[in-house]
Protein backbone atom coordinates (compact mmCIF):
# COMPACT_ATOMS: atom_id res chain seq x y z
CA UNK A 1 0.00 0.00 0.00
CA UNK A 2 1.21 3.49 -0.87
CA UNK A 3 1.01 5.80 2.18
CA UNK A 4 -0.98 8.96 1.26
CA UNK A 5 1.14 11.13 3.54
CA UNK A 6 4.03 10.61 1.12
CA UNK A 7 2.45 13.18 -1.18
CA UNK A 8 2.39 15.75 1.60
CA UNK A 9 6.16 16.06 1.27
CA UNK A 10 7.07 18.89 -1.11
CA UNK A 11 10.51 17.50 -1.92
CA UNK A 12 9.04 14.13 -2.90
CA UNK A 13 6.35 15.70 -5.09
CA UNK A 14 8.74 17.98 -6.97
CA UNK A 15 11.38 15.26 -7.32
CA UNK A 16 8.84 12.82 -8.76
CA UNK A 17 7.60 15.42 -11.22
CA UNK A 18 11.11 16.40 -12.31
CA UNK A 19 12.17 12.79 -12.84
CA UNK A 20 8.99 11.98 -14.75
CA UNK A 21 9.39 15.00 -17.06
CA UNK A 22 13.11 14.37 -17.55
CA UNK A 23 12.76 10.72 -18.48
CA UNK A 24 9.69 11.42 -20.59
CA UNK A 25 11.87 13.60 -22.79
CA UNK A 26 15.00 11.46 -22.51
CA UNK A 27 13.54 8.03 -23.23
CA UNK A 28 11.04 9.35 -25.75
CA UNK A 29 13.84 10.74 -27.90
CA UNK A 30 16.87 8.53 -27.21
CA UNK A 31 14.96 5.40 -28.22
CA UNK A 32 15.33 6.68 -31.79
CA UNK A 33 19.12 6.92 -31.66
CA UNK A 34 19.58 3.52 -33.41
CA UNK A 35 17.00 4.39 -36.06
CA UNK A 36 18.69 7.70 -36.78
CA UNK A 37 22.21 6.28 -36.91
CA UNK A 38 21.29 3.31 -39.11
CA UNK A 39 18.66 4.76 -41.44
CA UNK A 40 19.75 8.39 -41.73
CA UNK A 41 23.51 8.19 -41.18
CA UNK A 42 23.97 4.76 -42.74
CA UNK A 43 25.81 3.00 -39.90
CA UNK A 44 25.56 -0.70 -39.09
CA UNK A 45 23.60 -1.93 -36.04
CA UNK A 46 26.85 -2.64 -34.18
CA UNK A 47 28.21 0.82 -34.96
CA UNK A 48 25.00 2.51 -33.85
CA UNK A 49 25.24 0.71 -30.52
CA UNK A 50 28.82 1.84 -30.03
CA UNK A 51 27.86 5.44 -30.80
CA UNK A 52 25.46 5.56 -27.85
CA UNK A 53 28.17 4.43 -25.42
CA UNK A 54 29.25 8.06 -25.06
CA UNK A 55 26.10 8.79 -23.06
CA UNK A 56 26.88 6.07 -20.53
CA UNK A 57 30.50 7.21 -20.28
CA UNK A 58 29.34 10.73 -19.49
CA UNK A 59 26.77 9.47 -16.99
CA UNK A 60 29.27 7.32 -15.07
CA UNK A 61 31.98 10.00 -15.07
CA UNK A 62 29.65 12.75 -13.83
CA UNK A 63 28.16 10.46 -11.18
CA UNK A 64 31.64 9.84 -9.77
CA UNK A 65 32.41 13.56 -9.82
CA UNK A 66 29.03 14.32 -8.26
CA UNK A 67 29.71 11.98 -5.35
CA UNK A 68 32.89 13.85 -4.47
CA UNK A 69 31.20 17.25 -4.66
CA UNK A 70 28.25 16.12 -2.56
CA UNK A 71 30.43 14.55 0.14
CA UNK A 72 32.38 17.80 0.52
CA UNK A 73 29.67 20.42 0.22
CA UNK A 74 26.50 18.65 1.36
CA UNK A 75 24.62 20.60 -1.33
CA UNK A 76 22.65 18.81 -4.03
CA UNK A 77 20.35 21.34 -5.72
CA UNK A 78 22.77 23.53 -7.67
CA UNK A 79 24.54 20.50 -9.10
CA UNK A 80 21.19 19.17 -10.27
CA UNK A 81 20.23 22.48 -11.83
CA UNK A 82 23.56 22.66 -13.64
CA UNK A 83 23.27 19.04 -14.78
CA UNK A 84 19.76 19.39 -16.14
CA UNK A 85 20.72 22.64 -17.88
CA UNK A 86 23.59 20.80 -19.59
CA UNK A 87 21.19 18.02 -20.61
CA UNK A 88 18.76 20.58 -22.07
CA UNK A 89 21.54 22.19 -24.07
CA UNK A 90 22.74 18.78 -25.30
CA UNK A 91 19.21 17.86 -26.39
CA UNK A 92 18.82 21.15 -28.25
CA UNK A 93 22.17 20.64 -30.01
CA UNK A 94 21.17 17.10 -31.00
CA UNK A 95 17.86 18.32 -32.44
CA UNK A 96 19.67 21.03 -34.41
CA UNK A 97 22.45 18.69 -35.58
CA UNK A 98 19.96 16.09 -36.78
CA UNK A 99 17.80 18.60 -38.61
CA UNK A 100 20.76 20.27 -40.35
CA UNK A 101 22.69 17.09 -41.27
CA UNK A 102 25.66 17.68 -38.98
CA UNK A 103 28.27 15.00 -38.56
CA UNK A 104 29.53 12.81 -35.75
CA UNK A 105 31.89 15.50 -34.47
CA UNK A 106 28.87 17.43 -33.14
CA UNK A 107 26.47 14.58 -32.36
CA UNK A 108 28.87 12.45 -30.29
CA UNK A 109 29.98 15.25 -27.90
CA UNK A 110 26.32 16.21 -27.46
CA UNK A 111 25.46 12.62 -26.54
CA UNK A 112 28.34 12.60 -24.05
CA UNK A 113 27.18 15.83 -22.40
CA UNK A 114 23.63 14.53 -22.31
CA UNK A 115 24.83 11.63 -20.19
CA UNK A 116 27.00 13.99 -18.13
CA UNK A 117 24.01 16.16 -17.28
CA UNK A 118 21.83 13.22 -16.30
CA UNK A 119 24.59 11.82 -14.10
CA UNK A 120 24.43 15.01 -12.06
CA UNK A 121 20.66 14.80 -11.64
CA UNK A 122 19.63 11.21 -10.91
CA UNK A 123 21.80 10.29 -7.88
CA UNK A 124 21.21 13.65 -6.23
CA UNK A 125 17.46 13.38 -6.66
CA UNK A 126 17.42 10.04 -4.87
CA UNK A 127 19.50 11.53 -2.05
CA UNK A 128 17.20 14.56 -1.83
CA UNK A 129 14.11 12.36 -1.46
CA UNK A 130 15.70 10.03 1.08
CA UNK A 131 16.95 13.00 3.08
CA UNK A 132 13.53 14.69 3.12
CA UNK A 133 11.53 11.65 4.24
CA UNK A 134 11.38 10.07 7.70
CA UNK A 135 13.19 6.77 8.10
CA UNK A 136 9.98 4.72 7.86
CA UNK A 137 9.13 6.26 4.46
CA UNK A 138 12.53 6.24 2.75
CA UNK A 139 12.19 2.82 1.16
CA UNK A 140 8.77 3.42 -0.37
CA UNK A 141 9.78 6.98 -1.32
CA UNK A 142 12.82 5.73 -3.24
CA UNK A 143 10.73 3.02 -4.93
CA UNK A 144 8.06 5.53 -5.96
CA UNK A 145 10.69 7.87 -7.36
CA UNK A 146 11.92 5.01 -9.55
CA UNK A 147 8.30 4.27 -10.51
CA UNK A 148 7.62 7.83 -11.65
CA UNK A 149 10.91 7.80 -13.57
CA UNK A 150 9.86 4.61 -15.37
CA UNK A 151 6.34 5.92 -15.93
CA UNK A 152 7.71 9.08 -17.49
CA UNK A 153 9.93 7.02 -19.78
CA UNK A 154 7.01 4.83 -20.81
CA UNK A 155 4.79 7.81 -21.61
CA UNK A 156 7.64 9.47 -23.46
CA UNK A 157 8.31 6.47 -25.69
CA UNK A 158 4.60 6.11 -26.44
CA UNK A 159 4.11 9.79 -27.23
CA UNK A 160 7.28 10.12 -29.32
CA UNK A 161 6.41 6.99 -31.28
CA UNK A 162 2.98 8.42 -32.04
CA UNK A 163 4.56 11.75 -32.98
CA UNK A 164 7.04 10.12 -35.35
CA UNK A 165 4.35 7.89 -36.92
CA UNK A 166 2.07 10.89 -37.44
CA UNK A 167 4.76 12.85 -39.28
CA UNK A 168 5.69 9.89 -41.45
CA UNK A 169 2.02 9.30 -42.26
CA UNK A 170 1.60 12.96 -43.23
CA UNK A 171 4.35 12.53 -45.81
CA UNK A 172 3.03 9.19 -47.00
CA UNK A 173 6.11 7.29 -45.79
CA UNK A 174 5.73 3.63 -44.92
CA UNK A 175 8.94 1.80 -45.83
CA UNK A 176 12.31 2.57 -47.37
CA UNK A 177 13.38 -0.75 -48.83
CA UNK A 178 10.60 -0.88 -51.41
CA UNK A 179 11.34 2.58 -52.82
CA UNK A 180 13.52 3.67 -55.69
CA UNK A 181 16.79 5.49 -55.11
CA UNK A 182 15.38 9.02 -55.44
CA UNK A 183 12.31 8.28 -53.33
CA UNK A 184 14.48 6.57 -50.73
CA UNK A 185 16.60 9.72 -50.36
CA UNK A 186 13.48 11.79 -49.85
CA UNK A 187 12.19 9.28 -47.30
CA UNK A 188 15.44 9.42 -45.35
CA UNK A 189 15.10 13.20 -45.19
CA UNK A 190 11.58 12.82 -43.85
CA UNK A 191 12.90 10.49 -41.14
CA UNK A 192 15.70 12.94 -40.38
CA UNK A 193 13.39 15.85 -39.72
CA UNK A 194 10.81 13.72 -37.92
CA UNK A 195 13.39 12.37 -35.48
CA UNK A 196 14.87 15.86 -35.04
CA UNK A 197 11.41 17.17 -34.11
CA UNK A 198 11.09 14.40 -31.51
CA UNK A 199 14.38 15.53 -29.97
CA UNK A 200 13.13 19.11 -30.03
CA UNK A 201 10.03 18.04 -28.11
CA UNK A 202 12.29 16.17 -25.68
CA UNK A 203 14.27 19.36 -25.08
CA UNK A 204 11.05 21.19 -24.24
CA UNK A 205 10.14 18.51 -21.69
CA UNK A 206 13.57 18.76 -20.10
CA UNK A 207 13.14 22.54 -19.87
CA UNK A 208 9.86 21.93 -18.04
CA UNK A 209 11.67 19.60 -15.66
CA UNK A 210 14.34 22.26 -15.11
CA UNK A 211 11.70 24.86 -14.21
CA UNK A 212 10.13 22.52 -11.64
CA UNK A 213 13.58 21.69 -10.28
CA UNK A 214 14.10 25.33 -9.32
CA UNK A 215 11.35 24.92 -6.70
CA UNK A 216 12.99 21.89 -5.07
CA UNK A 217 13.78 22.62 -1.40
CA UNK A 218 17.38 22.06 -0.39
CA UNK A 219 17.46 20.60 3.11
CA UNK A 220 20.62 20.01 5.17
CA UNK A 221 21.89 16.48 4.60
CA UNK A 222 21.35 14.28 7.60
CA UNK A 223 24.64 12.98 8.95
CA UNK A 224 26.79 15.31 6.84
CA UNK A 225 29.85 16.62 8.75
CA UNK A 226 28.74 20.25 8.32
CA UNK A 227 25.35 19.48 9.85
CA UNK A 228 26.86 17.48 12.72
CA UNK A 229 29.24 20.37 13.47
CA UNK A 230 26.36 22.87 13.52
CA UNK A 231 24.41 20.68 15.94
CA UNK A 232 27.37 20.60 18.33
Amino acid sequence: MLPPDLFENRTFNIASLVMAMTFMGLMGASVFFPLFFQLVMGTSPAESGVMTVAMMVGLVASSMFNGRVLSRSGKYKMVQVAGLAVAVLAFAVLAWAMATSRGYWIIEPAIFFLGTGLGLVMPNMTIAVQNALPLARRGVGTAMLAFFRSLGGLLGVTASGAMLAHQLHQHGVETVSALGAHAAVQTVEVYRHAIASVFGAGAVLLVSGLVFLLFLPELPLEGHPAMVKDDQ
